[in-house]
């Protein structure tokens, strides 16, 4: 079922949600956003992190006041992605030293935080 742009299941899972079109549209989005920064040149996170966290992190937490406290591994998996593709170091770099360099967290921190403050 589909309600204000959430998917919601008839099991209660919000897997559907999470790894459905918004995933979809956020990855297309931070290469987008990725391609342009390597065009113009800039290599500055700060200017990465924050267009990142106004186009990108919105539609990756969209309805994340419903999921829980649970950590979705798309999400996290989208966003460590998206951080090494700017840091341009291999995939096989280990992911908490990719957010200490950024200076992230992992999203589902902020997803937590939404449901609480919900």
């Amino acid at each position: 079922y589909r309600y204000l742009g959430v998917t919601f299941s008839t099991r209660l899972s919000f897997k559907l949600a999470t790894d459905g079109e918004y995933l979809v549209r956020a990855k297309r989005g931070m290469t987008v956003i990725l391609k342009t920064l390597r065009r113009l040149n800039c290599s500055s996170p700060k200017q990465f992190l924050k267009l990142s966290d106004a186009q990108i992190v919105p539609s990756l937490l969209y309805g994340s006041e419903l999921w829980g406290f649970e950590p979705h591994e798309s999400i996290e998996k989208s966003h460590i992605q998206a951080c090494k593709m700017f840091l341009n170091v291999p995939t096989f770099t280990p992911n908490d030293m990719v957010l200490g360099e950024l200076g992230r967290y992992p999203l589902f921190l902020l997803s937590a935080a939404r449901v609480i403050q919900y």
